[in-house]
C-alpha cells in the first residue's frame, strides 16, 4: 500500500539514490519509516558493477536531483553545494575527477526535469529528514515531534559524513 501510494522509482535515476528519492516520497505521504532489526531484507545487486565508477556517478547526479525536487527554495543552495563539496572531496579521494564533473553535467542536464517534478518537503517532514541524517536510526517519539535545531543537524550530519566509511 506504500508503494502504491508514491510514484514509485523514477525511471530518470536508473540507479543509486532511488531508495532515498523514494522515501521522501513516503514520508509526504505520511508514512513512517522504521527500523526493525530482527527484519532481513535481500537487496540482490551484481557485485562486478556496485562500487563502480558509474554507480558512484549516478549517486551524486540522482543527489541533485533530489535535492531539486524535495527540498523548498531556500534550502537547496546550500543543500547543492554540500553535495558538490562532498562530491569534489570524494572524486579526489577515489580519483574519480572525471566522474565528478561528468556528474554535474548530467544533473544540469538533468535539472529542467528534475525542477518540472518538484513537490517540496512541508515543514515537518523536512525536520524528520534533517534529524534522521544528523542522528540516523530516530526514537519514535523523535520521529514523531523532531527537534528544530538546523546548523547543530548540519554539523552533526557533516561529522557522520566525515566518520563514515567511505569506498
Amino acid at each position: 500500500a506504500a508503494l502504491e501510494d508514491t510514484i514509485g522509482y523514477r525511471e530518470m535515476y536508473l540507479s543509486a539514490g532511488e531508495e532515498e528519492e523514494l522515501s521522501l516520497q513516503l514520508l509526504k505521504r505520511g508514512w513512517s519509516m522504521s527500523y526493525q532489526p530482527e527484519m532481513v531484507a535481500h537487496h540482490r545487486c551484481s557485485p562486478r558493477n556496485r562500487n563502480s565508477s558509474a554507480t558512484w556517478k549516478r549517486s551524486l547526479r540522482n543527489s541533485i536531483w533530489t535535492i531539486l525536487i524535495h527540498f523548498p527554495l531556500s534550502r537547496i543552495p546550500v543543500e547543492v553545494v554540500w553535495k558538490i563539496t562532498v562530491g569534489a572531496c570524494d572524486a579526489f579521494r577515489l580519483r574519480r575527477e572525471r566522474q565528478f564533473i561528468e556528474a554535474l553535467v548530467e544533473a544540469i542536464k538533468g535539472a529542467g526535469k528534475a525542477w518540472k517534478l518538484r513537490d517540496p518537503l512541508d515543514p515537518l517532514n523536512l525536520r524528520r529528514c534533517d534529524a534522521m541524517r544528523a542522528y540516523g536510526v530516530l526514537p519514535y517519539v523523535m520521529f514523531q515531534s523532531p527537534p528544530v535545531e538546523k546548523w547543530k543537524n548540519f554539523i552533526r550530519c557533516a561529522k557522520r559524513w566525515r566518520k563514515k566509511l567511505r569506498e
